[in-house]
């Protein structure tokens, strides 16, 4: 995502072509985030755009270079917008699809 790297799980071997663009889809309830590097070992630099309260949870959009991800999180929780947090997605909740086709990668959808 961007310059940074994100490490595919093995059920995506074989069925990414370097040539090609591709999708990341996944639900926000299944990014995370938190000021602290150290909280996930595969974290990757965001920054927040967007924070808002929207009553049972907090809705944050991260901006990871050029690309934006939504997360949710506990109400409970605030981020101030423009600061620099680290973001993990739960890599066996992850979909990827196929920019031209639409076609989904995923083993789960065939």
């Amino acid at each position: 995502i961007g310059k940074q790297k994100l490490y595919l799980p093995d059920q995506f071997r074989g069925k990414i072509q370097s040539n090609k663009k591709y999708i990341l889809g996944i639900r926000p309830e299944r990014v995370h985030i938190s000021e602290s590097s150290d909280t996930f070992a595969d974290a990757l630099n965001a920054s927040v755009e967007i924070f808002e309260q929207l009553g049972e949870v907090n809705q944050v959009t991260l901006r990871l270079g050029d690309e934006r991800v939504i997360t949710e999180i506990d109400r409970v929780l605030e981020y101030k917008e423009g600061l620099g947090i680290f973001v993990s997605f739960d890599m066996d909740h992850i979909h990827l699809f196929d920019i031209e086709s639409s076609e989904c990668l995923d083993y789960k959808f065939r």
